[in-house]
């Protein structure tokens, strides 16, 4: 039972700021069993505005382990990190639920609805439900609904839900997850075997990832439906920005159904289901994004067309970067460059309920790289 034991700071004598939980400079902490609500520490752009649910800092060097089970963390609100604010730590939460929590900071921007996570040594989630979390600063450019990915950051999602989540503002990343890396200090991703479904952002509704050298992330098998982005990547949006560094960013992604996805930007190369974009004239180059065994159907600009170019994937490789499609089904409507795929195969997936693929009928079934 995730709420037999409470933790709830309206029911105490703090007054707002005040995070519901505080663990700082401890580590090999674990909780289980309980429920995190009424923190709100959303006062200005340090301390007081992290973690109103729970905060977990490390100012003493190395990094605190922190493990969370059957926890649920709900109604909580922050400028960064709503449900949980980790800092120089290191995360496990399974068997949990992060809920109904709100970043919203009045003089800055609002990361993490769900979560906020940065300068940790890692965090593993598994098991885990992200829904109905928002991160919504008037005026500033807000991200992760769900949950932020910071610098310095290597994260792994296993069998897990984010759906529901979003981000408010013209410019906001990642409805569902957030990732943002920082010169130097840079993050990795390993998302797999979880559903990513009816999440908004203005760039990635489902997924954002922002890069630069040298991470490697890999999103595995997971099934990205009905996420909308204002402008671009329904999806998933992939963006490979560059810095003064060298190096060499690789992206996987595989196995991964993108469907009734959508972008609302104006014209047609927004990518409906899937947005891939390096910024020309950067000083970096090299980026590559890989995606095999693919499904993108039924995805869409937001445009009056039944099927542009766009809807399923828009590529912008910029300055020298290179995507490659391997046996990608359905990739069709593409636009951007290199948009032809020799490899795809074109058509209805043929999908029953809950977007599993007849294994009678599905001509994406015996398809793929290593069918």
């Amino acid at each position: 039972d995730m709420t037999s034991t409470v933790f709830d700071a309206a029911l105490g004598a703090c007054a707002a700021p005040c995070s519901t939980v505080v663990i700082s400079n401890a580590s090999n902490i674990s909780l289980r069993n309980l429920q995190i609500t009424g923190g709100t520490s959303q006062s200005g752009n340090g301390a007081d505005a992290q973690g109103g649910g729970l905060e977990v800092t490390n100012a003493g060097g190395g990094s605190a382990d922190v493990t969370l089970e059957q926890v649920e963390i709900s109604g909580n609100s922050a400028g960064y990190g709503a449900g949980f604010f980790l800092s120089n730590s290191s995360l496990t939460l399974k068997d949990s639920r992060v809920i109904n929590n709100t970043a919203n900071n009045p003089t800055s921007n609002a990361f993490g609805g769900g979560g906020y996570v940065e300068q940790s040594g890692g965090l593993s989630i598994s098991n885990t439900r992200f829904a109905g979390n928002t991160a919504t600063s008037p005026g500033f450019t807000n991200r992760g609904g769900g949950l932020m990915i910071g610098c310095g950051i290597t994260a792994q999602i296993d069998d897990s839900v984010f759906a529901n989540n979003q981000v408010q503002g013209s410019t906001g990343t990642g409805g569902g997850i957030s990732l943002n890396s920082c010169n130097f200090n840079d993050s990795r991703l390993v998302l797999q075997h979880s559903l990513v479904l009816s999440n908004s952002a203005a760039l990635g509704g489902g997924l954002y990832i922002e890069e630069r050298p040298d991470p490697f992330s890999s999103i595995f098998n997971n099934l990205f439906v009905g996420n909308y982005a204002q402008t671009q990547g329904g999806g998933i949006h992939v963006d490979t920005t560059g810095s003064n560094a060298s190096g060499t960013e690789f992206f996987d992604i595989r196995n991964n159904t993108t469907a009734l996805n959508q972008a609302g930007g104006t014209g047609v190369d927004q990518g409906g289901g899937i947005y891939v974009n390096q910024f020309a004239g950067s000083t970096y180059s090299g980026s590559s994004v890989t995606f095999v065994n693919q499904i993108a159907f039924g995805n869409d600009n937001g445009d009056t067309a039944a099927a542009t170019a766009g809807d399923n994937l828009y590529v912008d490789i910029g300055d020298g970067g290179t995507v490659t499609r391997s046996t990608a089904f359905s990739f069709a409507n593409l636009s951007g460059d290199n948009p032809a795929d020799a490899n795809a195969t074109f058509g209805d997936p043929d999908f029953l309920q809950g977007f599993y693929l007849d294994q009678g009928t599905s001509p994406a079934v015996g398809n793929g790289v290593g069918a």
